[in-house]
C-alpha cells in the first residue's frame, strides 16, 4: 500500500475509533500534582483520552512523544494577602519565579541563571517585575512552632499561604535545635514593664528569658538582642558569659548560615557569676535554671524594613514581621520550617585554633611578641566567617582590636573596593552587611579585584601595616579586666591563591610577618587519577605550604567551613549588591545618650562606642542629599579619577562624569609642597598615601557649578573633613539602587511619576544586537553512549 493510499486509509477509519468508549482500564496511569489548576485537569484530560485512542489504532511510535508541560503556576504556592504593612501597588502582580520550597526543575534552573556580573543580575527581568516579585514575596517563609500544649481546633501551623493544602507540597527541613520549650518551665516571657522594673531599662518590647541544659541547643533566625544572664553559651564559634552584663546585637537572615547557641559546661575555674539583672527578674517556681540563662529582646535597626522591596533578591531574609514568641523579627527554628535554612557549624580545627592564644599570659609577652594573625585560603573556604570568630574571641581578653581589610571584593566592614583599618571594641555578631563601620585609616581602589592595580594594592596594604605597628598597637588603654596596653591585628585576606593572587598573598606575608598563621585546606579533594571535587563551584587545588617570613610563625591549618546548596542561592555579586545598597542606607553615627530613643539598637546597660542605624524609609532617589560646596577655596577643592579610561575624562565634562557616581571621600593630612592648584587635572595622580586617608562612600545626586549634592551615611563631623573625592568607573551604584521600590513607584509606564525616557541614568529599552539573546541549551542532542 502506498503512502497516500495508508493516509486515506487512517482518514477513513477515524470516525470509527472516536466512538469507542474509555474505559478507566484504558486509561493510562497520570500522576498527581501538588495543585493542579482547572486548565492543567482539562490539558491532562484531553490527553489521557487522546493518548487512549491513538493506542487502539496505532502501534506506539519509539521516538520520544512531545507531552505539553504543566503549567508554571502548579509548583508555586498561592499567594495570600500579606500583613498589615504599607500600601503596595495596585498593578497586577505577577507570578514568582521562584519558592525556594518548590522543586525546580534542572533544565528551568539553568535557563534561569542570572549573570554573576554586578548589577546585571536582572538583566532579563523588566524592571517593574523585580519589585512587584519582591512585594509579593514578603511574606515568603514563615517559622511553624508552637508551644506544648493542645492546639485549637481551627488553628493550622506553618504558613498562612499553606493553610488548607496537602502538607506534603512543602519541602521540610529539620533544624538543629534540640530544646522543648515549656512555658514557666524554661521559657519565660516578660513585659516591657517588668524588664524595666528589673533595671533593663531602654530597652523597648518584651523579652523571652530562655533556659538551656546540657546538651540541648537553640537555632535563631532574625533580629535580637541577646544578654547572658548566667552561665556560658557559644554563639558563631564565640563563647559569652554574664560577668559582663552585655547585650549583643546578634542578625540572622536567612541567606546566611544562623547560630546555633548552645551552653557550655564549667570551666576549671568555675562559671561567671551570674548576671545582677537575673535576681531582679521575678521567677516563678517552676522554673529550671539549666546550665546557662539568657535573655533574648527585640532589635529594631531598621534593617527589617528590607522586607518592602530595597533589595529585591534579599526581601525575604528576615521571614514575617511577627515571631512565634510574640517578638518581632525573633524567630526560633524548632521543628521543621517551610524556609530553607542551614546552621552555622563549627569545625574541630576551628575550636582548636581558637583557643590557642588563651595559653599567653603574662602580659609583658604580649608586649615583646604581640599578636599578629593573618588568615589565608581559597575562596568559599570560610576565611572571612572564621576571622571574625577569632575576632570576637579575642574580644573577650582584649580591650580591642584591629582588623586589616585585603579582600576588595567583599569587605567585613565596608562595601568593597577598599583595603582599610579598622579598630573594634565589641563583637560581631552577623553579615558583613549588618556592621558597617568607619576605618581608622583606609585607601580607595575602586576595584574589586587587584587584577588592574597590583602595585597601588600592595603598596596600600604596606602602609596600613606600617601605621598599625608606629599608630595602633601599643595605644591601648589600661583595663581591670582585659589587656588594654596592646591591640593586636588580625589580617583578612582575599580568596585569590592561584597566579597573580598568590605572589600578592606571599608579598602580604613578608611584610606583616605575622605571628599566627591560619591557613585553610583546600576545598577539593584529588587523587593520582580521578578529581574527586563537588563541581564547578569549588576553588581549585592550592596548597597552603607557601615559605613563611619568620620561624616564629604558629601555623594552624583549617578545615573548610561545611558546605550547604544553600549558598548557591546567592552569588558573590548578589551579596556586594546588598552590601552597596544597604551601606548607603545606613547611618554611621557617634553613640551618645539622644541615640537611645526609638529602639536603637545601642539601648544597652553599657553603651556602644558607634552604632549603625538604617533607614528604607525611602529610596536612594527620595532621599535628602548634604549640600557641600564644591571648587577652588571651597570644602571639596579636588577631584581625581583613577582606573581605566580615567585619562580620557576632560575638564569640561567633568559634572556629566560625577553626576549619578559613586565616588569615595577623602581627607588631607598633609598637603604636599607642590600641589597643582586646580580643581581637576586630566590624568592627575592620587596625592602618596602618607598624606590622605579615605572616609566612606558617598552618592552623587546633583553638581551644579558650586554645590554638589551628596548621599553618604557618613556623619557631619566625618563629612566635614572631606577635601578630595576620587572616582573609579569600577564601582557604579547598583540597578536596585536607581529605582522607587515605593508603592506605585514602578510601572510598565515609567517610574516616581515620570515615563522611562524621563529617568535618568536608566535605560529599560532592550538593545537588539547579533547574537544577544539569551542562550539556551539543548541536553537532547548528545553522543552515542554518553
Amino acid at each position: 500500500m502506498s503512502a497516500l493510499a495508508a493516509r486515506r486509509a487512517a482518514a477513513a477509519a477515524a470516525p470509527q475509533v472516536s466512538q469507542v468508549p474509555t474505559t478507566p482500564s484504558a486509561r493510562p496511569t497520570v500522576a498527581a500534582s501538588p495543585s493542579p489548576s482547572v486548565e492543567e485537569d482539562e490539558l491532562t484530560a484531553s490527553e489521557d483520552e487522546a493518548d487512549s485512542l491513538s493506542s487502539a489504532s496505532a502501534p506506539p511510535s519509539p521516538k520520544r512523544r512531545k507531552t505539553a508541560k504543566p503549567s508554571p503556576k502548579s509548583r508555586y504556592f498561592a499567594k495570600e494577602p500579606a500583613p498589615a504593612r504599607p500600601a503596595l501597588s495596585t498593578s497586577a502582580k505577577k507570578q514568582r519565579r521562584f519558592s525556594p520550597s518548590a522543586p525546580v526543575d534542572e533544565s528551568e534552573e539553568e535557563e534561569d541563571a542570572v549573570d554573576s556580573s554586578v548589577g546585571d543580575s536582572d538583566a532579563d527581568v523588566p524592571v517593574e517585575d523585580i519589585y512587584d516579585e519582591a512585594r509579593d514575596e514578603v511574606d515568603e517563609g514563615r517559622v511553624q512552632w508552637s508551644l506544648p500544649t493542645t492546639p485549637a481546633a481551627d488553628s493550622t501551623p506553618g504558613p498562612s499561604r499553606l493553610r488548607g493544602r496537602s502538607t506534603t507540597q512543602t519541602t521540610s527541613i529539620e533544624s538543629t535545635s534540640k530544646y522543648n520549650p515549656t512555658q514557666g518551665v524554661n521559657l519565660i516571657y516578660y513585659a516591657e514593664e517588668a524588664l524595666n522594673a528589673a533595671g533593663l531599662v531602654g530597652r523597648p518590647g518584651p523579652g523571652v528569658l530562655i533556659s538551656l541544659v546540657k546538651d540541648e541547643s537553640l537555632m535563631m533566625a532574625g533580629r535580637f538582642l541577646l544578654t547572658p544572664l548566667s552561665g556560658t553559651i557559644q554563639l558563631f564559634s564565640t563563647t559569652l558569659t554574664s560577668a559582663s552584663n552585655e547585650a549583643h546585637p546578634v542578625f540572622a537572615p536567612t541567606s546566611h548560615p544562623l547560630p546555633v547557641i548552645k551552653p557550655l559546661e564549667k570551666s576549671k575555674k568555675g562559671n561567671a557569676p551570674s548576671s545582677k539583672y537575673l535576681s531582679k527578674l521575678k521567677l516563678p517556681s517552676t522554673f529550671q535554671r539549666g546550665s546557662a540563662v539568657f535573655l533574648l529582646q527585640e532589635l529594631r535597626s531598621g534593617l527589617e524594613d528590607m522586607r518592602y522591596g530595597a533589595v529585591p533578591e534579599f526581601a525575604r531574609v528576615w521571614l514575617e514581621e511577627e515571631g512565634p514568641w510574640g517578638l518581632k523579627g525573633v524567630h526560633p527554628i524548632i521543628g521543621s520550617i517551610s524556609t530553607p535554612v542551614y546552621p552555622y557549624v563549627t569545625p574541630p580545627t576551628w575550636s582548636e585554633a581558637l583557643s590557642d592564644h588563651k595559653t599567653f599570659e603574662p602580659e609583658m609577652e604580649e608586649l615583646q611578641n604581640p599578636l599578629v594573625a593573618l588568615v589565608k585560603g581559597p575562596k568559599r573556604s570560610g576565611k572571612s566567617t572564621f576571622a571574625r570568630a577569632l575576632l570576637n574571641s579575642l574580644l573577650n581578653r582584649y580591650e580591642k582590636v584591629a582588623w586589616l581589610e585585603c579582600d576588595l571584593g567583599q569587605g567585613e566592614f565596608g562595601c568593597g573596593g577598599v583595603v582599610g583599618l579598622w579598630v573594634l571594641d565589641r563583637p560581631v555578631f552577623g553579615p558583613p552587611f549588618t556592621h558597617p563601620a568607619v576605618p581608622v585609616r583606609a585607601h580607595y581602589l575602586g576595584t574589586f579585584t587587584p587584577l588592574t592595580c597590583p602595585d597601588e594594592y600592595i603598596a596600600a596594604i604596606r602602609q596600613l601595616i606600617e601605621h598599625y605597628r608606629y599608630n595602633v598597637q601599643l595605644t591601648g588603654e589600661a583595663d581591670d579586666e582585659k589587656i588594654g596596653s596592646v591591640i593586636p591585628l588580625i589580617i583578612n585576606t582575599q580568596g585569590w591563591v592561584k597566579g597573580l593572587g598568590e605572589d600578592l598573598l606571599r608579598e602580604i606575608e613578608a611584610v606583616a610577618e605575622p605571628s599566627q598563621l591560619y591557613a585553610f585546606e583546600s576545598a577539593v579533594q584529588e587523587d593520582e587519577n580521578n578529581y574527586q571535587g563537588p563541581g564547578w563551584t569549588q576553588s581549585p587545588t592550592w596548597g597552603s605550604n607557601l615559605a613563611l617570613p619568620s620561624t616564629a610563625t604558629k601555623t594552624f591549618t583549617l578545615e573548610t567551613a561545611p558546605i550547604s546548596p544553600l549558598q548557591a542561592r546567592y552569588t558573590p555579586a548578589d551579596l556586594r549588591v546588598l552590601s552597596t545598597i544597604t551601606y548607603f542606607h545606613s547611618s554611621l553615627v557617634s553613640q551618645t545618650a539622644e541615640h537611645l530613643e526609638n529602639g536603637d539598637i545601642a539601648s544597652t546597660p553599657t553603651s556602644f562606642t558607634s552604632s549603625v542605624r538604617w533607614d528604607f524609609s525611602a529610596p536612594l532617589l527620595a532621599s535628602p542629599p548634604w549640600e557641600v560646596e564644591y571648587g577652588l577655596g571651597k570644602a571639596i577643592n579636588r577631584v581625581h579619577f583613577i582606573g581605566e579610561g580615567s585619562d580620557g575624562v576632560v575638564e569640561e565634562d567633568l559634572p556629566v562624569a560625577l553626576n549619578g557616581a559613586i565616588v569615595a571621600l577623602h581627607e588631607v593630612l598633609d598637603v604636599p609642597d607642590e600641589e597643582d592648584q586646580k580643581l581637576y587635572s586630566q590624568g592627575r595622580p592620587l596625592p602618596p598615601l602618607e598624606s590622605v586617608n579615605f572616609l566612606g562612600l558617598a552618592l552623587v545626586r546633583a553638581v551644579t557649578p558650586e554645590i554638589i549634592h551628596l548621599i553618604t551615611p557618613l556623619p557631619p563631623s566625618k563629612l566635614a573633613r572631606c577635601s578630595v573625592i576620587v572616582k573609579n568607573g569600577a564601582i557604579e551604584l547598583p540597578t536596585p539602587g536607581m529605582l522607587d521600590w515605593r508603592s506605585g513607584g514602578v510601572s510598565e509606564e515609567g517610574m516616581a511619576g515620570n515615563g522611562w525616557d524621563e529617568v535618568p541614568f536608566l535605560d529599560v529599552s532592550g538593545v537588539e544586537v547579533v547574537a544577544g539573546e539569551r542562550r539556551r541549551f539543548r541536553k537532547n542532542i548528545m553522543r552515542k553512549g554518553q
